[in-house]
């Protein structure tokens, strides 16, 4: 064997054992998506949106009220709601591979922030 087919040689297993290293960190992309997944990821999405549009309902009922007690309470919601948007924007981002694309039509793609 010569000099140049011994670092050939030399190459190639350095390029196997780095392959062997970062393939357990490499996504795998041969698992099927099942319909129980689908159904949990947008049955917590359905949750939040719920959840979210429930607080929404309520924060417009007391937009606009001149008693403090009832103003703490719109504050309070309007932090949930935020905190709920952000937390849905970033399940739907995380998820979203799992409609493949078809997102279902009851499934926002983003819930938006109250900003006051």
């Amino acid at each position: 064997m010569n000099e140049r087919s011994k670092k050939c040689l030399e190459v190639v297993c350095l390029l196997f054992l780095i392959f062997l290293l970062i393939a357990p960190f490499l996504p795998d992309f041969t698992d099927e998506i099942t319909p129980a997944q689908i159904e949990e990821v947008a049955g917590r999405c359905r949750w939040m949106i719920s959840l979210w549009e429930q607080d929404l309902e309520f924060y417009n009922k007391t937009l606009g009220s001149d008693d403090p007690a009832v103003q703490e309470i719109h504050e309070f919601i309007k932090t949930r709601m935020n905190e709920t948007a952000e937390a849905y924007n970033l399940y739907i981002l995380q998820n979203a591979y799992v409609f493949n694309g078809a997102i279902p039509n009851d499934i926002y793609a983003a819930i938006a922030k109250i900003e006051e």
